[in-house]
């Protein structure tokens, strides 16, 4: 990792200079080209027209990965009119933005973002940090649906089909992503959203539950609700197949869900059954089965255990062999070697539900302290996993288990109890973890919301810049940007967004990348990031020098409807 101390600064200031020398002289050079020059729209603009916003004198980091090049920018309305040369003394702009010594590129497309508009606000974890568009219904949880029994309430198949026929966004519970969209919209929202429908929910509005098979008829309804949701706008479907209850479904039913996903051109998103080292080319291996059938991506992929980088290559390779027989399957991944998940994540899969738990700690206590201590420490030890939350905050498991003077296995089953605190567990190495973060195919996402006590829901994006590109130059400005825009509109679906070219909808991002800087760390995850002068969503300004907007300008996007 890149040193902090003051022997380390020197170096950190000359490659940054370097770097930005490197970038404005590829903008001059590529600005001198015609054919750059005019890179949105061929010609003139209308200089009749009286626009909304004129970007003038930034370099173009267009999405593509294509090199930069220097360019003006128009905007009409929520669009993108023009990108090119103008004659600036012609132009007629109500609002002007100097681009002068910054990069614009497509506002960064987050594609397993986490967080409810109705919950936790207007989201503005995501756009400080450049997200213009957030894809959320992840793990298998569609957004809006109260499926935990222990909510006192769970959505039924009479009460879906009546939202559908006639959603209401005053609803109290929202009984359908459609009307649960309503409700966004109606509240309002800064970043705009992309839904997902969540396997897990599917399979607890219909009955089956922790079933392993779905009966044909509960099968049928699953497919119902899906199709149905997909045609109102859903992207697609998410499984946590870790997590219960999609955690006992089985390749066949992922796969006929997958088939539904695929007639709409939609996605599927999966947090796979394993991650762990030695296990998760099986996890891959499933998850092409699906891709045989629909678009499929990895989430937030690492390989928990992972020690060297060659773990990574065949993760890769594995993902490119697949591609080359025509598979589309990609990843996303957040720059951090830690995850964040309560401490039901070291359970051993047969004590995963609270009931499981609480028999094996009264009646199997032995097996169930060795699969604890098994687990752990294949995850590098209870020195590596940090609670984020409650008495214990700030100390790692072994601290708590010195402070207590037990076991940490005791810990867990008697202090902690079910569940437990928030945790950061640290289960990557960066040699592994680096691999996927410059590897083609594998976006950039947070995996973060606006209450994850993690740094990455403030500090992915302005992460990978200051880090993989301005310090450690590991990728270039325009395949990190590519990474972060147009890589995850063709994953989600995006047809008109995550490239700056007219006709897309004007979601901009002006930064200088040796400005950029995350700021969020452990203990204060929610600092936000410097370096990002405007975000604009659907043409509007929603952060202007790090200060958002009081009006939110996010729209929930439906697929084929808006």
């Amino acid at each position: 990792m890149t040193g902090t101390g003051p022997m380390h600064r020197p170096s950190i200031t000359l490659h940054k200079a370097a770097f930005l020398c490197v970038l404005l002289l590829a903008g001059s050079a590529a600005g001198q080209s015609p054919d750059a020059g005019n890179a949105g729209v061929p010609g003139e603009p209308d200089y009749s027209v009286r626009y909304d916003v004129l970007i003038s004198g930034g370099t173009i980091v267009d999405g593509t990965g294509a090199p930069s090049y220097r360019a003006d920018v128009l905007i009409e309305g929520d669009g993108i009119a023009y990108v090119g040369q103008l004659d600036g003394s012609r132009v007629q702009a109500d609002q002007l933005l100097d681009a002068t010594g910054r990069v614009v590129t497509p506002g960064f497309i987050d594609t397993h973002a986490h967080g409810d508009p109705l919950i936790s606000g207007l989201q503005e974890s995501f756009v400080l940090q450049g997200v213009t568009t957030k894809v959320v219904g992840q793990d298998g949880r569609t957004p809006g649906f109260h499926m935990d029994i222990r909510a006192g309430y769970r959505l039924s198949m009479d009460e879906w089909r009546k939202s559908m026929a006639s959603p209401d966004p005053a609803s109290e519970h929202p009984r359908s992503l459609l009307e649960w969209s309503l409700k966004v919209e109606q509240a309002g929202v800064a970043p705009n959203i992309a839904a997902l429908v969540g396997i897990g929910s599917l399979r607890w509005m219909t009955g089956v539950g922790t079933r392993p098979v779905p009966t044909p008829e509960q099968l049928a309804m699953m497919i119902e609700v899906l199709e149905a949701e997909m045609q109102a706008g859903a992207f697609g479907i998410s499984s946590g197949l870790e997590y219960v209850p999609e955690r006992y479904s089985h390749t066949d039913e992922l796969v006929a869900m997958a088939k539904v996903v695929g007639a709409r051109d939609g996605v599927v998103m999966s947090h796979m059954r394993t991650e762990d080292a030695g296990a998760i080319l099986g996890a891959i291996d499933e998850l092409i089965a699906q891709g045989r059938h629909a678009r499929v991506n990895a989430s937030h992929i690492k390989i928990v255990g992972g020690l060297t980088w060659q773990e990574g290559v065949e993760v890769v390779d594995r993902i490119r062999d697949a591609r080359a027989e025509g598979v589309d399957i990609t990843a996303d991944v957040y720059p951090y070697v830690a995850g964040m998940a309560d401490m039901a994540l070291v359970y051993p899969s047969w004590a995963k539900q609270r009931s499981e738990f609480e028999a094996a700690a009264e009646n199997d206590r032995p097996r169930l302290e060795q699969a604890l201590f098994d687990r752990v420490m294949s995850r590098h030890g209870p020195e590596r996993i940090l609670i984020v939350s409650g008495e214990f905050s700030g100390k790692t498991l072994a601290e708590a288990a010195e402070a207590l003077a037990l076991p940490f296995v005791d810990v867990l089953i008697d202090v902690f109890g079910f569940g437990g605190p928030g945790a950061a567990h640290f289960t990557q190495s960066r040699e592994t973890h680096d691999v996927f973060i410059v590897a083609d195919h594998i976006a950039i996402g947070t995996d973060g919301s606006p209450s994850t006590r993690h740094p990455r829901s403030y500090g992915t994006y302005p992460k990978v810049i200051e880090e993989y590109v301005v310090n450690d130059a590991r990728m270039s400005l325009e395949k990190a940007v590519h990474k972060m825009t147009g890589l995850p509109a063709r994953i989600t679906g995006l047809r008109d967004r995550g490239t700056v070219e007219a006709g897309k909808k004007a979601d901009l991002v002006i930064f200088a990348p040796e400005n950029v800087r995350a700021r969020a760390t452990w203990t204060h995850y929610d600092l936000p990031p410097e370096g990002f002068d405007f975000v604009l969503v659907n043409g509007r300004v929603a952060v202007r020098h790090g200060v958002l907007s009081e009006q939110p300008h996010g729209k929930v996007l439906r697929k084929g409807v808006n």
